[in-house]
């Protein structure tokens, strides 16, 4: 039902259904307790064990019933009933609706006999079975109460007559019933034993050791139900009352065991219990009337034969051993039952002890001695039982040590040895003894009355016994001590090891690290005691004897700590055959892992060292138990299955005795720890804080009394055994352990307050750390010293001396004054030792590193403890007389203090006090300057942050610290002095952040004290004189040098100068330059601004000193520069500026109290005063006469002013910069001067011994270095104040400084110059520059030289215009004197940046003089006189009249320009002097610039031509690299309308070298070139950009060709060629840009009307009159009449392609503006005449005659392929540029095309010469590109398109081809014009659509498509009145046409047969309309225009039919073919 009720809900939960289920059923169980629901489930829980049960008996009687149905058939019958009952059982069981009382009763009974028969029959198998299933019952907790005894017969029948498999099955069911079944009554128990006791006798050995283990078991348990009965714990005067029957002075016969009836008042389990111990103390009971007999039996037979029945259990003889070890269960599982009632105690007491003693006693048996003993470590360790049973405990404890004895076994004495050691480490056990064992009770004084008052002091006994036994061992019976102690270290090696052995001063240095850390970690943890060894230990191996000295064995007082983490590492130590681990940092005492504070202990040393440890005694009630479970093969307590003792060598029983007494003293130091009062010592569990352990304050606790009476009594015993360990034994790990031990004594006796204890303790360390006498000789000879030496530190010194450091370390605070006094005599002579060691020993220096964190941890000592370390080294430096050990006193007193920072108050009268004693000291002279060191040392850490917190008034505190420097400043001694200044070094970087303001008032106070003295004691004037540094009078409480003469008594002084060498100065002063430099750099905010005077004159005599170097000058000079943005940072009284700033709030406070008081004004005067201080001093230094001094200066001068100009104020601003910085400049210039005139000022240095470069390698160089640093330093000043300050201000400074620039200028040196030069034009940069001012502003400033350019003193000029007349004046000078070439190049940077940046600024003369000045250095003489060739003589050539008259008038019309310039620009404003001389000098600037006399009057160079002249050559070539990409004007403008928002960089792009030409990339290239600095200065005409005026413009042009392309003057040399080449480039680019400029702007969306208008004037002045007049310049260089060398120069090639760039650049202008008529026709004039005479010009070979060769000569190659090129340009742009311009006239047009005709014919005349016309393409495309001609003609290049598919007519194409493949000529030449212009078929295609390929076309110029040969181009698009020029292309055309064929059929040799076929191409391409029809037809017969009508198309074909009836018999194929097509074609129209 339940079941069903609890689906059902599971159900509704999951369909979310609430509220109970329906049903009764559910009803009722809806409300069901939990109590019901739980009763529910614990029925069903049970009817499911029983049917679980049912199974499994049944399941294993059925096997039964299988094994017994033929033999036993009977037993099957049985058995089957029994199998039935079960099943009935089961379905009963498995019914609904039974409680748990009604559950049916299990058929125990019927099973029980089935299986009591089985065993009848002892069948193996069927036993087996049965027992099996018994087991099943078992488990199921079936058997009742009464049928227990009955089935532990049948096992006890079983056992007794079966084998081993049944006996093993009975005791698995033994073991498997519990313990209310076997211990249900006394009869079972008894039956139980009987059982056991039978498998215990079985000869199996695992049936008898299982047997074994069920007795201990069944023991416990009875113990565990006993220990429930016990009702109360009987008090301890009851138990008190049952006396003992063992005492100290037993009688003469031994007690005896007398059973009995167990008593009354025990029941139940405590009775069973009783009994089984009292029948086991009978057994157990030694009889020794047997004792003959016992031993003859073999010891393997005595363990498992009994000698005595019980008296309960009386059928039974359990062995001895086995008695003893059960009794121990008994005793270990529950020690309160004895205790807890007085019927068990007296049974303890009375048959138990007895039974023990007895065994003891007379025992020689191994293994019952050995369990006797652990019986007695279970009474011992349980302290209860050991203060009850005390007489008994004193008398085993005594019997053990009588066991020690000689004349015992060595088994015997072994085992006695560990069970003293396990009392030695149970620090409870050992307490018991002190307290108990020290008062007899009642009944020891009634047994004994001879007995003590005081009772047997059984803990002092055993102390002293053991002490005792160590002495036999070292100095009787005539041993060894020292080789028997190093023995057994080797056996226990051997032992343990398997072989390894070691020496007392070696062993085997092969032991693994990894393995030693490997022993040492299994061997830790908390509580940890001695563990199973892992592996061996190396006893030479002195890191792992470090190991062990701090290792985990020892108690928790070096857990934290241990000596192990010293890592003391490196070399090895000499003769300890190991190495040293390596030392670590400064955390070589960091707390490492250790026990636990819960009290358990640990083995000691020797026990991990050689395996026999036994466990730690354990504090807090928790017993140590590991060491008991130390391992069963090295220890002999633990070997419990051995019968035969083993064997053992002595040196084991001294491990065990040595362990055992340093036991004791760590259960002593555990017994402290455990009784300690945690809160109030700061440790946890015995783990002290560094340096925390102070000793204990009375009064002491009950438990710290009983330690300190136990150690008082025993320390003495115990340091004399641990002494003699450490004097007789040199083993590494025997040292470690005894020295621990040692450490822990002497923590216990200090702690407790046990000064002589301490002392002695103290002394025995000391002793043997100290290395031995001779180690220091052998030091100084160079021998290390060792132990194989026989002196030298040795490793017992290096282990002594790690213990005491460690415990100066740890525990510092508990030695006292004599303890550290003790301790620094031994550091101190270690130290010295190790100061004398030679590099290699590492072992020295890492032991040096352990002694300096020694001292380091003096900061966690307390204040007690720190006075009495100080006052320990104030003793003993009182008696130190030799350098050496004061040296390291005083350090360590330094380390010492510098720990101790938070407490240096306390202690700083005894530092003090032990500094000054020594400093004051006359005999102790070595050791002064050591002290005054140490003094500073102490300082520097005293004044760090925080260090004085504690005094009342911190800032007094650091005043009153620094001033005892002062008096040491002042002493005569210089090595005492340069320790104070070092000192102050010292301070000031560590902690000169922290100093007060009055701190740093007495710090700078004694630097610049310091400075003076030291540069006064050389003869150096410190100070400057009171007009250049009043400050300094006023400032400084320093005192004069007589003050200091008569305190310090100075020495005489002699005089250094400012160039001194570095010997002669004081070894002071780089110390004292130090402390400048660390106070400029990083404390100038806290520097009070009354020591800023003293800090600058300081700096300033150290950079006028030259004894230290210029590097230290350099560097102080940038010091005043640091100065100064200190003071303007920190101190300026600043408007924004806060009180309280960092470092200065006093003076804050004193600055408003100056305020208040009226004292602002004297404020601001004093820190302009302090400025001025600054700035003197950078005066002074920029004339000194160091250059690289002086430099640095200047920069730094310029630099302060330019940062803190703004802060200091107008007025002191402006003074600075009048009074001080343009001082210096003409102070420098009049320097530089004298230089440059020899004369050698005073001051000045030359370095010696360096190599200087050859720009620096005079003084004149050096001072015109500075010069220009002055110049330029000044310029940027100026502009600087020029914002703050207004125009009247900076006018005369700015007029004053434009003097000495025009005086620099004028020296025309090249580096002076160049940097005055870009000052004057940065000056005129200024804002305020531009600014006007009243000349009157400048007074009696005005200087003659520089004169104001005004009508009257009431006008205003400016500093803009000023620059100007400096300009015009160097434009001027230069005209006459030459110029280097490097201040050329500066001209032209400066003159193009003022340009760039203010050109909207310049007025037409400004525009002029900076045109004048770059011609007055292009045409300089220097260019041309010294490196260019002469042409011709003068003279030589004289033009005829026509040439002079067709040559144009450069002079008349520069000079008509010039005027007209001059009137527009009076009439904007009125012309001044300059402006009218500048005009004037424009008219006659050619003659006067080439004029030789005039510029080489004051050149020192030569005055002629330096070369032998020469004929004229060509000098113009074919440029190789062309640009073939050049774009066309009208490209540009499309380009620039498009982008509108980018119209700047659309025009540069276009303007650039990659799209326009320039005189690198035209298609021709001179091979006369600039000089790169007149190329330089000539790309300032290059990159004028235009004027604002049209006019000036004009004139620019104009001035350019009369300089450079007037064809008078351009062969005279080759430079005027070159120059005349880039004037040509010049022109095309300068029209360029302003005629693409000002269309961009006509063509703007949206411009105004106005502007469109002044653009449009514009353009119409450039056009007709710029352009017109380039024309005729241009044509008469190319036609160059009556001037053949012209002509042979080439440069008419240059012209004509500059020609075709100005032609086709202006076209686009005319187009889109407006012009006037007389402007379109001297444009159109100008560029028909230009283009007809430079067509004209061209070279062309002369026409044959009829038959005849030509008679004159034909021009060379070279000249035919140039010819063809432009011949093409030409061409191209009448064709494409001209033709197609809208508005050309009527005239033009007409003229152009007989000019294509004219073309046609020079292209056909050089065909005929023999030229190949693909002259350019070869070079522009290469063998690929003249492959891709011939194969296809029709194949485009790059950006251009080609002509449409030619019709499928014919054979045209193939004609086309051929002709083009085999003649090479391009298709687009001269004549193709002629046919496109006839050609109606392109229109009608309509290939001329918007953006096709008319516009690829245009993208290009006309120069770059023409130049890229083997293309073929698009014609032009559609002519304007196109019929009108057919009617002169039309004839035009068919007269070359006929030409062709006519030359053709008259040539023999064929020459012309390309062009034919080319010819004969096109014709069979050509559609003509009927216009060109009309205009080819013959004027003639009417039959013949009607012919050509009828043709259609082929109308010009038709005219053209004789001719081609002559070529029908040509012998060239490729021409018949070409008429055979056009036949075809015709007879195609014609219909035929």
């Amino acid at each position: 039902r339940f079941r069903t009720w609890r689906q059902s809900l599971r159900k509704r939960a999951f369909r979310g259904e609430t509220g109970p289920p329906g049903g009764a059923v559910a009803e009722r169980a809806w409300h069901w307790t939990p109590r019901r629901l739980h009763e529910v489930s614990h029925m069903e829980t049970k009817a499911r064990n029983q049917a679980l049960l049912c199974q499994e008996v049944e399941s294993e009687l059925r096997e039964l019933c299988l094994e017994c149905r033929k033999k036993f058939p009977i037993i099957k019958e049985y058995t089957e009933k029994a199998i039935l009952k079960i099943r009935q059982h089961r379905d009963l069981v498995d019914q609904d609706g039974r409680s748990e009382e009604d559950l049916p009763e299990f058929p125990l009974d019927e099973v029980l006999r089935a299986i009591l028969m089985a065993c009848e029959t002892f069948q193996q198998k069927i036993v087996l079975l049965s027992l099996s299933c018994l087991q099943r019952l078992i488990h199921r907790r079936v058997l009742k109460d009464d049928v227990i005894a009955i089935v532990i017969n049948l096992m006890k029948e079983q056992a007794t007559n079966g084998e081993e498999p049944v006996q093993i099955k009975v005791l698995q069911t033994i073991m498997a019933t519990p313990s209310h079944m076997t211990l249900v009554s006394e009869l079972v128990l008894g039956q139980l034993m009987e059982l056991l006791y039978v498998l215990h006798n079985s000869a199996s050995a695992a049936v008898h050791h299982t047997a074994c283990a069920g007795l201990g078991q069944l023991v416990e348990k009875m113990a565990d139900r006993a220990v429930a009965e016990v009702k109360r714990e009987a008090s301890a005067i009851e138990l008190e009352a049952i006396h003992p029957v063992i005492r100290r002075h037993p009688a003469s016969s031994m007690p005896t065991v007398q059973p009995g009836p167990a008593p009354l008042a025990l029941t139940g389990p405590l009775r069973m219990f009783y009994v089984f111990v009292q029948d086991l103390c009978v057994m157990a009971d030694y009889d020794a009337t047997n004792l003959s007999t016992r031993y003859a039996v073999d010891a393997g037979e005595r363990m498992r034969t009994g000698w005595r029945e019980g008296f309960w259990l009386n059928t039974i003889k359990f062995p001895r051993p086995l008695c003893l070890e059960l009794l121990g269960t008994c005793v270990a599982a529950h020690p309160t039952i004895f205790t807890g009632t007085k019927e068990c105690f007296a049974l303890l007491r009375h048959n138990l002890c007895a039974t023990l003693l007895k065994n003891l006693r007379g025992c020689f048996d191994f293994a019952i001695l050995i369990r006797s003993i652990h019986l007695l470590q279970q009474l011992m360790k349980t302290p209860g039982l050991a203060t009850l049973l005390m007489p008994e405990m004193q008398v085993f404890l005594h019997l053990m040590l009588d066991l020690t004895s000689d004349q015992r076994s060595p088994w015997q004495r072994a085992t006695s040895l560990e069970f003293l050691k396990s009392i030695c480490e149970d620090p409870k056990a050992l307490a018991v003894l002190y307290e108990k064992g020290a008062s007899p009770t009642s009944r020891d004084i009634a047994a004994s009355p001879s007995a003590s008052v005081e009772g047997p002091r059984t803990f002092l006994d055993l102390v002293n016994a053991l002490s005792k036994l160590i002495h036999q061992v070292c100095f009787s019976s005539g041993m060894d001590s020292a080789s028997l102690l190093n023995s057994a270290a080797a056996a226990g090696g051997t032992s343990t090891a398997g072989g390894s052995s070691a020496s007392g001063t070696s062993g085997p240095a092969a032991t693994s690290a990894s393995a030693s850390m490997k022993a040492s970690a299994s061997m830790g943890g908390a509580g940890g005691g001695a563990t199973d060894r892992q592996t061996s230990t190396n006893f030479g191996d002195l890191g792992r004897g470090l190991m062990l000295l701090g290792g985990v064995n020892l108690p928790q007082l070096f857990l934290g700590g241990n000596l192990s983490s010293f890592g003391l590492g490196g070399a090895p130590v000499a003769g300890a055959g190991g190495a040293l681990g390596s030392c670590g940092a400064r955390d070589i005492f960091a707390a490492g892992g250790g026990a636990s504070g819960d009290g358990t202990g640990s083995g000691s040393t020797f026990s991990s060292t050689t395996g026999f440890g036994g466990g730690g005694g354990g504090g807090g009630g928790q017993q140590g138990r590991s060491g008991s479970s130390a391992s069963k093969a090295q220890k002999l307590l633990l070997l419990m299955n051995e019968t035969e003792p083993p064997v053992v060598q002595p040196m084991l029983l001294i491990q065990l005795l040595i362990d055992s007494v340093m036991s004791i003293v760590i259960s002593l130091y555990r017994l402290l720890i455990d009784c300690d009062d945690t809160s109030a010592s700061g440790s946890s569990g015995g783990h002290f804080e560094v340096g925390r352990c102070v000793p204990l304050k009375a009064p002491l606790s009950p438990g710290q009394e009983r330690c300190k009476g136990m150690i008082t009594e025993c320390w003495s015993s115990l340091l004399s055994a641990l002494s003699l360990l450490l004097h007789f034994s040199n083993d590494e790990a025997y040292l470690t352990g005894t020295l621990t031990c040692l450490q822990t004594l002497l923590f216990c006796c200090s702690r407790l307050t046990l000064d002589q204890a301490r002392e002695a303790c103290m002394n025995q360390l000391s002793k043997y750390a100290a290395p031995s006498p001779g180690y220091e000789a052998e030091l100084d000879d160079g021998r290390p010293g060792g132990a194989g030496s026989g002196g030298g530190l040795t490793p017992k010194n290096v282990l002594c001396i790690k213990a005491l450091m460690h415990f100066c370390y740890r525990y510092g605070g508990l030695l006292g004054t004599g303890g550290w006094r003790i301790a620094l005599r031994a550091f101190n002579t270690l130290e010295r030792s190790m100061q004398k060691a030679q590099p290699s020993q590492g072992l020295e220096a890492n032991l040096r590193s352990v002694l300096d964190s020694v001292f380091e941890t003096t900061a966690l000592l307390p204040e007690e403890a720190l006075l009495q370390v100080v006052d320990a080294m104030a003793q003993h430096m009182r008696g130190v007389s030799d350098v050496e050990e004061g040296n390291i006193l005083l350090n360590r007193l330094v380390e010492v203090c510098s720990y101790n920072l938070s407490r240096l108050l306390v202690m700083w009268d005894r530092v003090l006090r032990i500094v000054t004693d020594v400093c004051i000291a006359e005999d102790r002279g070595e050791l002064r300057g050591a002290a005054a060191a140490a003094l500073c040392r102490i300082l520097a850490q005293a004044l760090k942050k925080g260090a004085l917190a504690m005094a009342e008034h911190p800032e007094a505190a650091q005043e009153e610290l620094l001033r005892h420097l002062e008096v040491l400043l002042r002493v005569p001694h210089e090595d005492a002095r340069a320790r104070v200044c070092e000192g102050l070094l010292g301070i000031l970087q560590a902690s000169g952040q922290e100093l007060h303001p009055a701190a740093w008032g007495t710090m700078i106070h004694l630097v610049a004290m310091a400075a003076r003295v030291e540069l006064e004691r050389v003869g150096f004037q410190f100070a400057l004189p009171n007009e250049l540094d009043p400050m300094m009078a006023s400032a400084a409480n320093l005192r004069d040098a007589s003050d200091i003469v008569a305190e310090g008594s100075l020495p005489p002084m002699h005089h250094v100068g400012s160039t001194a060498n570095a010997r002669d100065a004081s070894e002071v002063l780089p110390t004292v330059f130090q402390l400048l430099e660390l106070l400029v750099q990083d404390f100038m905010e806290y520097a009070p601004p009354d020591s800023v005077p003293l800090i600058t004159a300081s700096i300033g005599a150290f950079a006028r000193f030259g004894a230290l170097g210029v590097n230290s000058s350099l560097t102080a000079v940038g010091f005043l520069w640091n100065v100064a943005d200190a003071l303007a940072r920190y101190h300026c009284p600043t408007p924004g500026s806060v009180a309280g700033g960092p470092g200065a709030p006093d003076d804050a406070a004193a600055i408003a109290r100056a305020d208040e008081g009226g004292g602002g004004s004297k404020r601001a005067l004093k820190f302009e005063e302090l400025w001025v201080q600054i700035f003197m001093h950078l005066r002074v230094l920029a004339v000194d006469g160091r250059p690289e001094v002086r430099n640095t200066a200047v920069k730094s001068l310029t630099s302060a002013l330019l940062s803190h100009g703004r802060k200091i104020g107008t007025a002191c601003y402006q003074r600075c910069l009048r009074d001080i910085l343009i001082e210096v400049v003409a102070e420098i210039q009049s320097a530089a001067n004298d230089a440059r005139n020899g004369v050698q000022r005073a001051g000045s240095s030359k370095a010696e011994g360096l190599i200087i470069h050859h720009s620096r390698d005079t003084p004149e160089k050096q001072w015109n270095e500075t010069m220009v640093l002055a110049v330029e330093g000044v310029r940027r000043v100026l502009s600087h104040f020029s914002e703050e300050a207004g125009v009247r201000a900076f006018a005369p400074l700015a007029y004053t400084v434009l003097l000495q620039v025009q005086t620099t200028l004028i020296c025309l040196s090249s580096e002076l110059s160049g940097s005055a030069l870009r000052s004057l034009v940065d000056l005129m940069r200024i804002p305020a520059s531009c600014q006007p001012f009243e000349a009157s502003a400048l007074g009696a400033g005005c200087s003659p030289e520089l004169p104001i350019d005004v009508a009257d003193a009431a006008a205003t000029t400016s500093i803009w215009l000023l620059g100007w007349h400096v300009l015009w004046g160097l434009a001027k000078h230069c005209l006459s004197r030459e110029v280097p070439e490097s201040l050329m190049e500066t001209f032209e940077k400066t003159l193009t940046s003022l340009r760039n940046t203010h050109r909207h600024l310049f007025t037409t003369t400004q525009h002029l003089i900076v045109l004048h000045v770059s011609l007055v250095l292009t045409t300089s003489p220097s260019f041309y006189l010294s490196t260019s060739v002469p042409l011709f003589e003068s003279g030589t050539l004289q033009p005829s009249k026509e040439d002079v008259g067709s040559s144009v008038d450069h002079v008349g019309l520069l000079k008509e320009s010039v005027r007209l310039c001059m009137e527009e620009a009076a009439s904007a404003a009125v012309l001044m002097p300059m402006d009218r001389e500048v005009f004037e000098f424009t008219s006659s600037a050619p003659e006067a610039l080439w004029r030789l006399e005039s510029r080489v009057e004051c050149c020192a160079g030569s005055r002629t031509y330096t070369k032998k002249p020469t004929e004229v050559s060509s000098f113009v070539d074919a440029n190789p690299s062309k640009n073939l990409d050049i774009r066309s004007m009208e490209f540009a403008l499309r380009d620039v309308i498009q982008q509108v928002s980018a119209t700047d960089e659309a025009t540069q792009a276009f303007l650039g070298p990659g799209r326009s030409p320039t005189h690198r990339t035209m298609l021709h290239i001179s091979s006369s070139r600039l000089q790169h600095v007149q190329g330089f200065v000539f790309g300032l005409l290059e990159d004028t950009q235009g004027f604002p005026e049209p006019g000036l413009e004009v004139l620019f042009l104009l001035q350019c060709c009369a300089m450079f392309l007037d064809v008078d003057r351009v062969l005279q040399d080759t430079n005027k060629v070159a120059l005349a080449a880039r004037t040509l480039c010049l022109l095309v680019l300068f029209c360029r840009r302003v005629l693409l400029l000002h269309l961009s702007r006509l063509a703007r969306p949206g411009a105004d009307p106005g502007e469109m208008a002044q653009e449009a004037a514009h353009l119409e002045v450039l056009l007709g009159q710029a352009v017109p007049h380039l024309c005729r310049v241009v044509t008469a260089l190319v036609r160059a009449r009556g001037r053949p060398g012209l002509r042979q120069s080439g440069l008419g090639k240059l012209a004509f392609e500059a020609l075709i760039y100005l032609i086709e650049d202006s076209l686009p202008a005319v187009e889109r503006c407006a012009l006037g008529s007389d402007t379109l026709a001297s444009y159109w004039e100008a560029v028909s005449s230009s283009l007809a005479g430079a067509v004209a010009s061209l070279p062309a070979p002369p026409e044959p005659k009829a038959g005849k060769p030509a008679a004159a000569a034909a021009p060379t190659p070279a000249e035919r392929a140039d010819a063809d090129l432009l011949t093409q340009a030409a061409g191209n742009l009448v064709a494409h540029r001209v033709l197609s311009c809208a508005v050309a006239p009527a005239e033009v047009l007409e003229g152009a095309v007989r000019l294509l005709e004219a073309l046609a014919d020079l292209q056909s005349r050089l065909t005929q010469a023999g030229l190949r016309p693909l002259g350019p393409a070869s070079p522009a495309g290469g063998p690929k590109q003249a492959t891709r001609a011939r194969g296809d003609a029709l194949t485009p290049g790059p950006g251009v398109a080609l002509m449409p598919k030619q019709a499928p007519v014919a054979d045209s194409g193939a004609v086309a081809g051929a002709a083009s493949a085999e003649s090479g000529v391009v298709e687009r030449t001269n004549l193709g014009h002629l046919f496109d212009l006839c050609d109606a078929r392109l229109e009608e295609e309509g290939c001329l659509s918007p953006g096709g390929p008319e516009e690829d076309c245009n993208c290009y110029s006309v120069a770059a498509f023409s130049a890229r040969g083997g293309l073929a181009l698009r014609p032009p698009r559609a002519f304007p009145d196109r019929s009108a020029l057919l009617g002169i292309a039309v004839p035009a055309l068919l007269k070359r046409v006929r030409a062709v064929f006519a030359a053709y059929t008259a040539e023999e040799e064929g020459r012309s047969t390309c062009e034919v076929c080319f010819v004969l191409a096109r014709l069979a391409a050509l559609r003509a309309d009927e216009a060109a029809a009309a205009a080819a037809a013959p004027k003639g017969p009417s039959r013949a225009r009607a012919a050509c009508e009828l043709a259609g198309l082929q109308g010009l074909a038709m005219t053209l039919l004789p001719q081609l009836s002559a070529l029908v018999t040509s012998p060239d194929g490729r021409v018949r073919r070409g008429v055979r097509t056009i036949l075809e074609g015709l007879s195609t129209e014609l219909g035929l």
